[in-house]
Order: structure tokens, then C-alpha cells, then sequence
């Protein structure tokens, strides 16, 4: 299974599925190696945590733990496993997620009694992660 679009740090669900496949596109259901997965494009910077090592089962790695934790628009991850040709993801994004945090991102500086503060205070939703909370609006 492709990895799809997630919020940044939850895991990438539904499971990134990959299959060795013989010389004619078939599951090579007596292939039990360790494939291994990193990231291949990584437009946000992003850190891949989880498990990325496992031992196929029957042809098939399942990584059922996956996550990254910076948004970008893009990412691919790249397998590989010894004696055969590894392979590249389709792209998919990664959001920041939810709300939880304010912070000034340009912070009040000494000002002349009732003059503009110059520059102008920032305040910043953030995630949990930290990332930028894009969409959030309020007061």
C-alpha cells in the first residue's frame, strides 16, 4: 500500500505495504529478507520515526509504525533490500496538525507610550510538534 496524506507525527495509516515481486510482476512469496525504508523526497525536512526495518513476510514488509513529523507537500519514501531492485513511493503529503499552542513568532519591543509597536507583535498557532498550524483562525 502507497503511503497517503497524514497529520505530521500520527502514524501513516492505512500501513505502508511493500511486495517483492519475481521477474514476471508475481509476489515472491518465498522472500523473507529485511527491507528496509527511508524517506526519498523530503520537501519539509521532515524526521521518518517507527519502525523501518522489518523482515517480510511471504513476499510482503509490512510498516505498521510510520510517521514523520514536519509538514511538506511531496514526500516519497525510498525501500531497499538486499538482492533486489528497491523502489520509490508516489508522492504524499504530510499537514500540520491541530491547534494546541500560541507563541509569538515577532516578539513586543520598547515602544514610546501610546505609539504603534513597530514592528508589529506575531502571535503563531502551533502544533504539537511545533509545525505551524495552517487554517487556524481566531481570535
Amino acid at each position: 500500500m502507497q503511503p497517503t496524506t497524514t497529520t505530521a507525527g500520527a502514524t501513516i495509516t492505512p500501513a505502508v505495504q511493500v511486495t517483492a515481486r519475481d521477474a514476471h510482476g508475481n509476489t515472491a512469496s518465498g522472500f523473507t529478507g529485511t527491507v528496509a525504508v527511508a524517506i526519498g523526497t523530503n520537501p519539509g525536512g521532515g524526521t521518518l520515526a517507527g519502525t523501518a526495518t522489518v523482515t517480510a513476510v511471504a513476499g510482503v514488509a509490512n510498516f505498521a509504525t510510520l510517521s514523520i513529523d514536519k509538514p511538506g507537500t511531496g514526500y516519497t519514501l525510498a525501500v531497499t533490500a538486499a538482492g533486489l531492485t528497491g523502489a520509490t513511493s508516489g508522492a504524499f503529503n504530510i499537514t500540520a496538525g491541530t491547534a494546541t499552542q500560541l507563541v509569538f513568532t515577532v516578539q513586543p519591543t520598547t515602544t514610546t507610550a501610546g505609539a504603534a509597536i513597530a514592528p508589529a507583535v506575531q502571535v503563531t498557532a502551533r502544533d504539537g510538534l511545533g509545525n505551524t498550524a495552517a487554517g487556524s483562525r481566531g481570535p
